[in-house]
């Protein structure tokens, strides 16, 4: 069964939004993240399988987004990673 979102939270103080969707596990491995410029400038979106290895990788996104450390590619949050 897919999430959408399985979790989501809004700082009032900062006005950022991030919201989590579970892909089904009978998919393979997938994880993918933008800023969604539609609905809000300030909004993380994730979409992934629940698993140990994307588990690090959610973490990661959301405090390098938190602390401004990348604003809206996924290449610079990848060239900071590795």
């Amino acid at each position: 069964m897919d999430g959408n979102p399985i979790f989501s939270a809004k700082s009032k103080k900062e006005n950022k939004i991030i919201k989590i969707i579970q892909e089904s596990s009978n998919i393979d491995d997938v994880f993918s993240y933008w800023i969604n410029e539609n609905s809000s400038p300030n909004e993380l979106v994730i979409v992934c399988t629940l698993n140990n290895n994307n588990i690090e990788k959610i973490k990661k996104v959301i405090i390098n987004w938190i602390k401004e450390i990348f604003k809206d590619t996924k290449q610079k949050y990848l060239e900071e990673t590795n």
